[in-house]
């Protein structure tokens, strides 16, 4: 048997403009959350407006799925082209370097902000990062969970996740690459509803079985694997492609069985039981569906390369870094400055805000050698004997928090 017709030939364009849809839906949920009522966050601007939520629900459920799906078939294709040691390398000084720059200088303004909302930060900022990095103390009584005392990971938690299962992907990768493997994979991949309905299972577990994080952690875990394991097999993007069409159905049934949850089970203080068990029934059907649905229909009808999606993608790895901790503290902003403007404006203003200044960093980022590495993108040197040591600079600094989130 020839292994080698099992597997796509080529880059798939199609995983660029998912990349860019993922994102963009992240970031707009992430802005939403400050405004919607009822759902805690680091920051809130107090509002009525339930309709958010409705929208956000149509999100809420598969939006990491997705993300996690393609992080897996985009790594099952790297791996094909390097060695294990580089790969290993490579994927942390990407990861962990980012998430490092990002835990000291990205997400501390969000704390600082969520303790001042909580009446809790009577100091200046430049005394809170002192306080910060050197004192702790009392002053973070009420905030000390974090991998280091109060530094935590916050909405970075996909890169650390996304380090660890990395790691794991690329070491028992020589076993799914034996011809057994191979063969395995393979067939599995010619069964689409197989793979549909083991996806279900496991989400309806996780579901029951783990709370708090360990639902997130692993729902991701199985879209990541999915992806992994299936992503370079050309029979897993024929199957879905001819499918298409039954996936979109089966998706929007599942949304429209959320919304009736949401509206008549979650909200409710005495829901039906029939109609609670459609609505957790459409819940898992719609973690299940909706991610291999959405890269099934931008396969099927949009695979093909675009320069503005190009172009999109290589800002997507530092506009997940920075967009919420600039969400957050442009809404934190305007309400300090302008605390009497009605709440509409406000939501179109710091949106403005937020997307002028996202623009503004990312091509500040883009153009400098020195922050590129910070935030996950390559570095445009001449003397690639210079780019070989920026690469063990960032591996070396990965290092300690490396150890701190395995051990």
């Amino acid at each position: 048997m020839n292994t080698t017709k099992n597997f796509v030939e080529g880059r798939i364009p199609a995983i660029d403009t998912l990349r860019v849809v993922a994102i963009a839906v992240l970031v707009m949920f992430h802005h939403a959350m400050i405004y919607v009522p009822d759902w805690g966050f680091h920051y809130k601007v107090e509002t009525e407006w339930v309709f958010l939520q409705n929208l956000m629900v149509v999100t809420s459920p598969w939006r990491m799925g997705l993300l996690w799906l393609i992080s897996g078939i985009a790594l099952s294709f790297m791996i094909t082209k390097i060695s294990i040691p580089y790969a290993l390398l490579k994927r942390t000084s990407h990861l962990l370097f980012p998430l490092l720059i990002g835990v000291l200088l990205i997400v501390p303004p969000q704390l600082y902000i969520e303790m001042s909302q909580a009446s809790e930060m009577p100091l200046s900022y430049s005394e809170f990062t002192y306080a910060l990095f050197f004192q702790q103390g009392e002053t973070f009584r009420n905030f000390t969970a974090g991998i280091w005392p109060s530094i935590d990971v916050n909405h970075l938690w996909f890169l650390r996740s996304l380090w660890q299962y990395s790691l794991l992907a690329i070491l028992i990768s020589p076993l799914l690459a034996t011809t057994i493997g191979k063969r395995i994979l393979a067939a599995i991949a010619k069964k689409i509803w197989l793979i549909l309905l083991a996806i279900f299972v496991l989400a309806l577990f996780i579901q029951e079985a783990f709370s708090g994080d360990l639902v997130r952690e692993s729902y991701g875990l199985v879209w990541f694997f999915v992806g992994f394991s299936l992503g370079r097999y050309i029979n897993f993007w024929n199957q879905i492609s001819e499918h298409v069409k039954v996936l979109i159905s089966l998706a929007v049934l599942s949304l429209i069985a959320v919304q009736i949850g949401f509206l008549f089970v979650w909200k409710s203080e005495n829901p039906n039981e029939f109609i609670k068990v459609i609505a957790e029934f459409g819940y898992i059907l719609n973690r299940a569906v909706v991610p291999i649905a959405i890269v099934a229909t931008v396969y099927k009808w949009f695979n093909h390369a675009k320069p503005q999606i190009t172009r999109l993608n290589i800002l997507v790895f530092p506009l997940y870094i920075i967009h919420q901790s600039v969400s957050i503290v442009v809404a934190f902003l305007l309400s300090s400055y302008a605390p009497e403007i009605p709440l509409f404006q406000h939501f179109l203003l710091s949106t403005l805000f937020v997307l002028m200044l996202c623009f503004s960093i990312l091509i500040a980022i883009e153009r400098s050698n020195v922050l590129r590495p910070a935030f996950g993108m390559p570095v445009s040197l001449r003397s690639q004997r210079l780019e070989q040591c920026v690469q063990a600079f960032t591996f070396c600094c990965s290092v300690p928090i490396g150890l701190e989130i395995l051990f």
